[in-house]
């Protein structure tokens, strides 16, 4: 089996992927520091199959397993929220992202699969965080697709804008030097 090399994201995509991880609750420090993304979690944390294992039309049945199991439920619906974006139909963007309904729903597919999500669920690409910064019309923005964020309207407790606007630009700094190395 070869490995293949990850995406050369830009110093805004990583950023944006932290920072929605950040909001969700779905990215987290380790013992070093790091913040490292938790692509096994279902919504709500709740255990289920792991989704990593799983291809995309497998995904779709363990979403409707985990619903049909009572495990989604939150108030005002439910949801299957899946992986560290926590996406409720990924499968909508797998062409987008240039996968297949049979690749697996692995860290790095879900990273493919979030900035299609981010573009066409909240109409935030990286080329607006570059020339705007994280404002609050983008975390409004932001907040269609994901409950935590500030300005979101789905009736979750959000992040305040100030920390997602500090840990956007944290992380950006971290992404720009940390590119800059390799």
């Amino acid at each position: 089996m070869s490995h293949v090399a990850p995406p050369d994201y830009t110093a805004y995509e990583r950023a944006l992927q932290d920072t929605v991880g950040f909001g969700e609750g779905t990215i987290k420090q380790d013992a070093n520091g790091n913040w490292v993304k938790n692509p096994k979690l279902w919504f709500g944390y709740k255990d289920h199959v792991d989704p990593t294992k799983l291809n995309f039309h497998q995904l779709i049945k363990a979403q409707k397993s985990f619903l049909r199991a009572g495990k989604g439920g939150f108030y005002g619906g439910d949801s299957a929220a899946v992986g560290w974006p926590q996406m409720t139909y990924p499968e909508t963007y797998v062409a987008a992202a240039g996968l297949k309904m049979t690749d697996l729903f692995t860290e790095e597919n879900q990273n493919k699969l979030f900035l299609q999500y981010a573009a066409k669920e909240a109409g935030v690409t990286p080329d607006m965080l570059a020339k705007q910064g994280f404002t609050r019309e983008i975390s409004t923005r932001l907040g269609k697709p994901w409950a935590s964020m500030w300005g979101s309207k789905h009736g979750q407790k959000t992040k305040s804008y100030e920390s997602l606007r500090d840990f956007f630009n944290q992380r950006l700094k971290f992404h720009q030097q940390n590119i800059q190395k390799t």
